[in-house]
């Protein structure tokens, strides 16, 4: 229950922060806020094996990967576990769910 509830949680906060909560005074705390999304960006995707040999220290060094690549090592790029047959199912079930 209580995963359950940190899930909903994460998701109220996320809502909010996206649609109410990034109303930026100054050019430099946009600037500081996307410097800070980059930084986690490169920490998850240093956790991918796809990028576990590079380390990138910047978006410069990443890579430029196109759709076919990514697909063709999906099991690579994500870092939760998941196939992409588990990953293409669960898509299908949510967008056949909402119609």
């Amino acid at each position: 229950m209580r995963a359950a509830l940190r899930y909903v949680w994460a998701f109220v906060r996320a809502f909010v922060q996206h649609r109410w909560g990034f109303r930026f005074r100054t050019r430099t705390a946009l600037l500081d806020f996307q410097q800070r999304q980059i930084r986690r960006f490169l920490r998850v995707a240093g956790q991918a094996r796809f990028y576990q040999a590079r380390q990138p220290l910047s978006l410069t060094e990443l890579p430029i990967v196109d759709k076919p690549t990514m697909l063709a090592a999906f099991a690579d790029f994500n870092t939760a576990g998941i196939s992409l047959d588990t990953g293409t199912h669960a898509v299908a079930a949510i967008i056949c769910a909402s119609y």
